[in-house]
C-alpha cells in the first residue's frame, strides 16, 4: 500500500523549511505527495486579511499552483524550490 499526502507550502517558506518538508515526506515514505501553495480563496477566512497583499488579481492563477501573495524568496527560486519538493520526494 502506498500513502498519497497532501501538503500546503507557505509562501513564507524559505529553502530550509522546503528542506525540512523532504525529509519529513521522506521520513513518513510517502508514496504520492501532492504540493500546494497556500491560496487566499475568495471566501475563505483568510482572504480579508490576505486581500491587501495580493500580487495577482487574475482569476486563473488562484489554482494552488503559482504565489498570489508575496514570497519570502524572489519569486522564481519560491519555484525552483516547489519544484524540488517533487523533485525530491517522488
Amino acid at each position: 500500500m502506498r500513502i498519497w499526502g497532501a501538503f500546503i507550502v507557505d509562501p513564507m517558506w524559505d529553502v530550509d523549511d522546503f528542506s525540512q518538508t523532504i525529509d519529513y515526506v521522506r521520513k513518513l515514505k510517502v508514496g504520492f505527495p501532492q504540493f500546494t501553495v497556500l491560496t487566499p480563496l475568495p471566501g475563505t477566512e483568510i482572504f480579508p486579511a490576505q486581500r491587501a497583499t495580493l500580487t495577482q488579481t487574475q482569476h486563473h492563477l488562484f489554482d494552488l499552483a503559482h504565489a498570489v501573495v508575496p514570497t519570502k524568496l524572489p519569486l522564481d527560486k519560491f519555484y525552483e524550490q516547489m519544484a524540488r519538493l517533487y523533485a525530491s520526494t517522488t
